[in-house]
């Protein structure tokens, strides 16, 4: 289990930003988890746009929301 782990934002191979995650682990099958803790005032338009930025990348990176 990792705290905080941080993600470079990348678009078209420029750094634009950085987006820190609540949580980020690796399943028995070898699957990476990355979980964030939200509720209705946490998110923002920032982070609906993080996390569309971090679905493009490739792999994808997929955040889990916990509510």
């Amino acid at each position: 289990l990792e705290l905080h782990p941080v993600f470079p934002l990348m678009v078209n191979g420029v750094k634009i930003g950085r987006y820190t995650a609540d949580f980020r682990y690796i399943t028995k099958k070898g699957e990476v988890i990355v979980e964030d803790v939200k509720s209705k005032i946490t998110k923002t338009r920032d982070y609906m746009l993080r996390k569309k930025i971090l679905s493009t990348y490739n792999p994808p990176i997929i955040i889990t929301e916990i509510i």
